[in-house]
């Protein structure tokens, strides 16, 4: 039998619907445990991968830079729908200013965002003099949301 466009859409709805509530069901715990994998992956891209190649460490490879820069674009989203109520409990390095000041936490995570995408579009035009700058720019979102939101 053949959907009808109302019934795929309802059916599209019900699934994004399941999918938002499964979010929900994360313990915190669970959100804890996520959040710092994707924070490990975000650190693992700069540190191992990308940094090297800006501090010339090892040879820039355009298309490796470019890819991992892209990557890093999608990482840089990960971690923050895991920053859920009660998981500031717990084995965190999450200050309290996360959820007492949940506005400047998501401008800076928005921040992290936004540098990661530029650095990644950056990143196409393959050239070093002008993709250190962004670079640069996500050290400083990394560098300002540590400072404020994360212990030591």
């Amino acid at each position: 039998m053949q959907k009808t466009p109302i019934a795929r859409h309802l059916a599209i709805a019900i699934a994004l619907a399941l999918a938002s509530t499964a979010s929900l069901a994360e313990t915190p715990d669970e959100a804890i445990a996520a959040r710092k994998q994707a924070l490990k992956h975000i650190k693992q891209t700069l540190n191992d991968i990308l940094k090297p190649m800006m501090s010339g460490a090892k040879p820039f490879d355009k298309t490796i830079f470019e890819q991992q820069a892209m990557e890093l674009a999608q990482q840089a989203k990960q971690p923050w729908p895991h920053f859920i109520a009660g998981s500031d409990k717990g084995k965190t390095e999450a200050k309290a200013e996360v959820w007492s000041k949940p506005a400047d936490f998501k401008a800076a995570a928005d921040k992290l965002e936004a540098s990661t995408q530029a650095l990644a579009d950056t990143a196409k035009s393959g050239d070093p003099a002008l993709i250190k700058p962004a670079f640069a720019a996500v050290g400083q979102s990394c560098k300002a949301c540590h400072d404020n939101f994360k212990r030591d």
